[in-house]
């Protein structure tokens, strides 16, 4: 099989006669690192193995490996007199990891534009971002901004006049949603700085889709509102814990938050970053631990 293999690999790609289209195939099939595995595999056995001669009907014993093997390439004829010019062993390898570092490079760039995997997009020109390419920059700047107060330290600061604006959210009882909602509305309206999160009226939809059943009937899934305009805000030094039954959307909540889930619509802030715009900044600072 495998010398078979190698004489209509090597009259179909490698014949310098074929027609001018044919290259096109060639170049199509030079595209599989699967292609170049496979002439590797024909060079090994015609070298090694007892094989049929390119140039007549003659079969040809196999002879001892030999390092120049490895760089050499082929030229001759067939019988058909048409010329041949095999590539040698080491410009096939070089192939195959051109070809695979191009695919890892085609497989990145997709895993960071669609949502399936990461769970949020990237624009489609996110590697001409600075910040792409500089995180470990932005890293050291974010630990030097932005340093956590203690809640001690946050309460003997109420009385300034910086700690009245930080800590605005906490001057008054809030015991109802709408209170919060309140609150969060007038501190965004007002340009507070928040030194937390702060949720802004943030949803979360997901679709609903159509199925095909055995019966020929289409079924169709309503579309699932997980969150609907939350509206939060959580000061550095607070603990706080969410409670509600199951699917009333704190998994979700939760995973937004960090980028895992992508929002539908509204903004999240974590200290001046937004979610929608600074989403890896956050990652590195947020996570989820279940």
């Amino acid at each position: 099989m495998a010398i078979m293999d190698s004489s209509v690999l090597y009259k179909l790609f490698y014949n310098q006669d074929m027609p001018e289209w044919s290259l096109y195939f060639r170049m199509i099939f030079e595209l599989l690192p699967s292609f170049h595995f496979n002439k590797l595999f024909c060079d090994v056995t015609r070298i090694t193995c007892f094989h049929m001669s390119f140039e007549g009907m003659l079969w040809v014993p196999g002879r001892p490996w030999e390092t120049d093997d490895f760089f050499r390439e082929v030229k001759g004829q067939f019988m058909t007199k048409d010329r041949y010019l095999i590539p040698s062993m080491y410009s096939s390898m070089v192939k195959i990891v051109q070809v695979s570092l191009g695919y890892f490079i085609v497989a990145l760039y997709f895993d960071n534009i669609f949502p399936e995997n990461r769970g949020t997009s990237q624009p489609f020109y996110f590697f001409l971002k600075p910040s792409y390419w500089f995180k470990s920059c932005s890293r050291q700047a974010l630990s030097s901004t932005y340093h956590i107060k203690s809640p001690r330290s946050r309460s003997n600061s109420l009385g300034s006049e910086s700690g009245h604006h930080h800590n605005h959210h906490h001057h008054k009882t809030i015991n109802t949603a709408t209170e919060e909602r309140r609150s969060v509305k007038e501190a965004e309206n007002e340009e507070h700085p928040n030194q937390g999160v702060r949720i802004i009226n943030l949803s979360k939809t997901y679709k609903g889709r159509t199925t095909w059943c055995k019966t020929g009937s289409n079924t169709k899934y309503m579309d699932v509102k997980a969150l609907r305009e939350v509206y939060l805000e959580v000061s550095e030094g607070e603990l706080l814990g969410i409670m509600g039954h199951n699917g009333a959307g704190k998994t979700t909540l939760v995973n937004t938050l960090c980028g895992y889930v992508q929002l539908t619509s509204g903004n999240a802030r974590l200290f001046d970053m937004q979610l929608n715009k600074d989403l890896e900044s956050i990652r590195r600072r947020m996570g989820v631990v279940s």
